[in-house]
């Protein structure tokens, strides 16, 4: 006789979903993680698909929709690099979400660097900004720019290029009225996205500036090079 016994798949979802809001909410909320980056991914897309959106879990766990999707990010990484995420070789969700954002090609070699300690947080991001405005070189040069632009105390800032047909020239011209001409180590523009290499005296006068006017630096760069500065 065939055996009829009814099953709880209402009960066992919500016991799961129950479960993906606790692991989320105990491994968001403190500085020692007991899982890795890709497990905290699987417990929020598993809440997502039960509360149906995004925006409902971050409202619950008390995180903001963006945050999560760093988190979610990790599906965009490569098997490999994936695995390195999977054993915390790489840990960091700022990084995984930044490696994620480059090219397949590109992502195991800057997994590589971040295990070797060649690069931090703050160097991916960089090599993402070089990336913008270099999109012919290779990853491997792009990181060694980076890593001697550290060596040598050199500090990227990007910003917005107004579209009035301004050229190279008359740009660095205006940002030197920001940060000092003989500080300007290179200004690179891939179309209108800019990024300026300035030394540690001209990230200083850029700071100091941006701070007396109550703007972000990035605002300061962008209001220079459209010539109105406050």
């Amino acid at each position: 006789m065939q055996n009829d016994r009814p099953t709880d798949d209402t009960g066992k979802d919500e016991a799961e979903f129950e479960e993906a809001i606790a692991a989320i909410i105990a491994n968001t909320r403190r500085v020692r993680r007991r899982l890795d980056l890709v497990g905290i991914a699987e417990y929020i897309a598993k809440a997502r698909e039960h509360l149906g959106s995004l925006a409902a879990v971050a409202d619950m766990v008390g995180l903001s929709e963006q945050m999560l999707r760093d988190f979610l990010s990790v599906g965009r990484l490569v098997p490999e690099v994936r695995r390195l995420v999977e054993q915390r070789r790489v840990d960091a969700v700022d990084v995984a979400m930044r490696i994620s954002r480059m090219p397949e090609e590109d992502q195991r070699a800057l997994a590589e660097a971040v295990m070797q300690r060649r690069l931090d947080a703050d160097d991916v991001r960089a090599v993402l900004d070089l990336r913008r405005t270099a999109r012919d070189a290779g990853v491997a040069s792009l990181i060694q720019r980076i890593e001697e632009s550290r060596n040598v105390k050199e500090y990227l800032a990007e910003f917005l290029v107004p579209s009035d047909g301004l050229d190279a020239e008359s740009l660095r011209v205006r940002l030197a009225e920001v940060v000092g001409a003989d500080n300007v180590r290179s200004l690179t523009l891939q179309g209108r996205v800019g990024v300026l290499a300035m030394d540690p005296e001209g990230r200083r006068r850029l700071a100091k500036a941006a701070r007396q006017r109550g703007l972000t630096k990035r605002e300061l760069l962008e209001a220079a090079v459209a010539g109105v500065i406050p």
